[in-house]
């Protein structure tokens, strides 16, 4: 496992090992949208590491990550820190100077240093079993005021998720329902002047697409799927994720202090 950015555009991928050995590897298939890439080296003799239930993980709980910072010589760089925060959304840099990446969802936050090179490297608990895929750190605020300790991996339960997949089909599949949106956090909701409700504020409904069909509306906050809340912006993003295009979901709507319940028949999100 390791993250797309780091392999995509590669005509060719290899893999040192710990004891230099230097291996061929071949892309199994890699999806931008969650930042996870599958290689296959053709070496079984080569132990895994146990992956861990990044579900159960606790602020404050000690990690350890590894990786090639700096591509540095002489072997992986060791850091530690904490468990800084679970569940948080973040939008990448692009890959192309001025462009932004995807937006990943239920990273886990730590202030183990992550650094140019430790991309694609283990997040690890102190059992030693991979709990996050290390993928960014932030170094400025978008004013351009530096910041320390902010640093991202993708949570192991979603790379397995995705993992299982590429394998599977070579790429992942994502419903669509065909909307912009956002978490209604109080920020937000001062922003737009509206009640505060937790859930997932609709700021644009596409039209003709599966949102549209179900009578969504500029305005609607999804507070459930399927009876299940929305407790952040992970959570919207990773029920809806469970479900394949031609499924139909249940949203409970506050829509101007009422409740309504909506059927959408979720689509297939197309390219770009």
């Amino acid at each position: 496992l390791t993250n797309n950015h780091v392999v995509q555009g590669a005509r060719r991928i290899t893999v040192v090992t710990t004891r230099n050995r230097i291996l061929r590897a071949r892309l199994v298939g890699r999806d931008p949208t969650s930042d996870v890439a599958v290689l296959r080296v053709g070496d079984r003799s080569l132990p895994p590491l146990p992956l861990g239930n990044s579900d159960e993980l606790q602020v404050g709980e000690q990690v350890v990550a590894i990786g090639s910072a700096l591509g540095l010589p002489g072997g992986p760089t060791v850091t530690t820190g904490v468990v800084s925060a679970t569940e948080r959304t973040e939008r990448e840099p692009g890959q192309v100077q001025g462009m932004q990446g995807p937006t990943l969802f239920g990273l886990i936050q730590t202030d183990a240093a992550i650094n140019p090179g430790n991309s694609g490297g283990p997040l690890l608990d102190t059992q030693g079993r991979v709990i996050g895929i290390n993928t960014l750190g932030q170094r400025t605020t978008e004013g351009g005021v530096p910041v320390q300790g902010i640093n991202f991996a993708v949570s192991i339960n979603t790379a397995k998720s995705v993992a299982t997949e590429l394998i599977r089909k070579g790429h992942v599949v994502y419903p669509y329902m065909g909307i912009l949106t956002e978490y209604l956090y109080p920020e937000v909701a001062v922003i737009n002047g509206v009640p505060y409700v937790p859930g997932q504020y609709v700021g644009r409904v596409l039209p003709g697409t599966p949102a549209a069909r179900a009578g969504l509306r500029r305005g609607d906050i999804i507070t459930e799927i399927n009876g299940q809340k929305l407790r952040n912006e992970s959570s919207f993003a990773q029920l809806l994720r469970r479900h394949e295009p031609r499924q139909t979901i249940t949203l409970t709507v506050d829509r101007d202090g009422r409740t309504l319940h909506l059927r959408v028949t979720l689509g297939r999100r197309p390219g770009g």
